[in-house]
């Protein structure tokens, strides 16, 4: 299986950038007078491709999450009807994990997240580009007009603002892909557990497959204070990380286990057919 996420779409966004980060650098030193503007339009782009990657991110985690409610249902419901004493045994086990499953969070729908992290970044750079151009104005005038510059000053910390949600809203969609999948991971490794069991009551063949592939549980708020002392290049691995190694590598492994899991649980329901 490949990625479901496609990486390509990490190194546009990797691409897209570094290019901001290189032409700020010329814009800064003189070097192309009109390349803030480029850098710009590089640095909105970028968070556009991150906002749809996290769309996608969130829209998987989604997915995931209805799957395994419904994969664990189905289980504990066979597993009621059972006639088996030996499967039916195992009822306070598979009713454990739906419920801890049916606690897995529904988060707010993917498309919002993308919406505002899109919309607060743009408004957030035009109104303070708007802002420091209108202050440079406002500065070669003499005397200055202090209510102008008041009024500039006061768009530009607007527009920080709307920075700064961008960045809750894209550090918040980063928090849950990991926890989320995370506590989904610790509820497939306990139903493998009862998989075996199953398999083993109903005479099956042993169910040998384990899980390869973990996901690490990433601090949320070091990460935060990673991508603040790197000014903000630290995000870069972070998306990296959360998206396109635990996120692919969950659910790349989901795929493997599936025959597996599905095989007993058609097993056990054809047994009480």
């Amino acid at each position: 299986m490949g990625d479901v996420i496609p990486r390509y779409l990490y190194f546009v966004y990797l691409a897209a950038y570094l290019v901001s980060l290189v032409i700020g650098i010329l814009a800064l030193t003189g070097i192309a007078p009109l390349a803030s503007v480029y850098g710009t339009c590089s640095s909105v782009f970028a968070h556009l491709v991150l906002a749809y990657i996290l769309y996608l991110a969130l829209s998987e985690v989604a997915g995931h999450r209805a799957w395994l409610i419904g994969l664990v249902r189905g289980l504990d419901e066979a597993v009621g009807r059972s006639g088996n004493e030996g499967v039916r045994a195992l009822s306070l086990t598979t009713g454990r994990l739906r419920s801890e499953a049916s606690r897995l969070p529904a988060r707010a729908k993917p498309a919002i997240f993308a919406a505002v992290i899109a919309s607060t970044n743009l408004a957030g750079i035009a109104l303070v580009l708007w802002a420091s151009s209108g202050v440079v104005r406002a500065a070669a005038t003499f005397p200055p007009n202090v209510e102008e510059l008041m009024l500039y000053a006061a768009v530009s910390l607007a527009g920080s603002a709307l920075l700064i949600v961008c960045l809750v809203f894209t550090v918040y969609a980063l928090h849950v892909v990991n926890g989320d999948l995370f506590r989904a991971e610790g509820i497939e490794e306990e139903l493998l557990v009862a998989v075996r069991g199953l398999a083993d009551r109903l005479g099956l063949e042993p169910v040998s497959a384990e899980r390869g592939f973990r996901v690490s549980k990433r601090s949320t708020a070091l990460y935060v204070v990673l991508t603040i002392v790197t000014l903000g290049y630290f995000m870069l691995y972070w998306v990296y990380a959360a998206v396109f190694k635990d996120l692919n590598g969950h659910l790349a492994e989901d795929e493997r286990l599936k025959p597996a899991i599905s095989g007993v649980l058609e097993r056990l329901q054809a047994a009480q057919s």
